[in-house]
């Protein structure tokens, strides 16, 4: 059950991603979206195995639930400010 909760955590965002960004007419970036998460597939690990060595663990999952957040925050701002921007025209 554990399982099943954290890989929907992790699991659903980025599509819901795409079909928010595919939703946008003229969007570009689904591309850049999907370079992005090769680029954090590619390099996360690697990071992830040479941080835990040197911070522990506990430290990693914080600062990837901080990399996680920001990410959210700022795509739901992106989001936002083309939706105004948009009403007010």
């Amino acid at each position: 059950l554990l399982i099943f909760v954290v890989g929907v955590v992790l699991g659903v965002p980025f599509p819901a991603a795409l079909a928010r960004l595919s939703a946008r007419p003229g969007s570009g970036l689904i591309g850049r979206a999907w370079a992005a998460n090769g680029f954090g597939s590619v390099v996360g690990p690697v990071l992830a195995t040479i941080l835990a060595i040197d911070l522990g663990f506990q430290n990693v999952l914080l600062i990837a639930a901080a990399v996680y957040l920001l990410a959210f925050v700022s795509f739901d701002w992106q989001a936002g400010g083309e939706a105004e921007s948009a009403v007010r025209s």
